[in-house]
């Protein structure tokens, strides 16, 4: 992950003092089968270029707990219940019932949709919105600089205008016109 020892053992004093597992970075493991359909693989490619280059504009629709790490979003009033094989839904036959496919086509559509619905996203826009609806809860401003200073991701606090934290070192890329 290319942390240096210092701040590797500053992620470690936070998450210990402050009982914080929302700093440490995190990863995402990605498995394709071999008989995954090309247009699929092309498709998850994509959309995980686009989220790594626009994703961050979504990051003020999501409230965040830097206790636990989890992000839900804010039309989500309690956090969605944990999924698990127990949970599927089996046919009289012991079978899984099949997921819904979308075709090639819709897959172009949705990505096109959702590149466009990120790159259009202004995220100190989509703040102000939410003070007015009430929905917006900054959940970082009580933590200490050594927090701020080796959390490795944005926070929906890094868009306010108004800010009283120490900002992260690397500054939110800027917004496209």
């Amino acid at each position: 992950l290319g942390l240096c020892e210092q701040t590797n053992q500053l992620m470690l004093d936070v998450i210990r003092e402050e009982d914080c597992r929302g700093i440490k970075p995190g990863w995402v493991r990605l498995s394709l089968n071999y008989f995954t359909p090309a247009a699929v693989v092309d498709y998850i490619a994509q959309a995980v270029i686009a989220v790594a280059e626009y994703g961050y504009r979504l990051t003020t629709s999501y409230d965040f707990d830097p206790r636990s790490g989890f992000w839900c979003h804010e039309c989500f009033e309690e956090r969605p219940p944990v999924l698990s094989l127990g949970k599927l839904d089996f046919l009289e036959d012991n079978k899984a019932t099949p997921p819904q496919h979308l075709s090639c086509k819709d897959l172009a559509t949705t990505l096109r949709d959702g590149i466009e619905l990120m790159r259009s996203t202004d995220p100190t826009e989509v703040i102000r919105q939410r003070k007015e609806r009430g929905t917006y809860r900054p959940s970082c401003r009580d933590f200490s600089r050594d927090f701020h200073a080796c959390r490795p991701n944005l926070i929906p606090e890094d868009f306010e205008p108004d800010a009283d934290f120490p900002p992260l070192k690397k500054a939110p890329p800027p917004l496209e016109q």
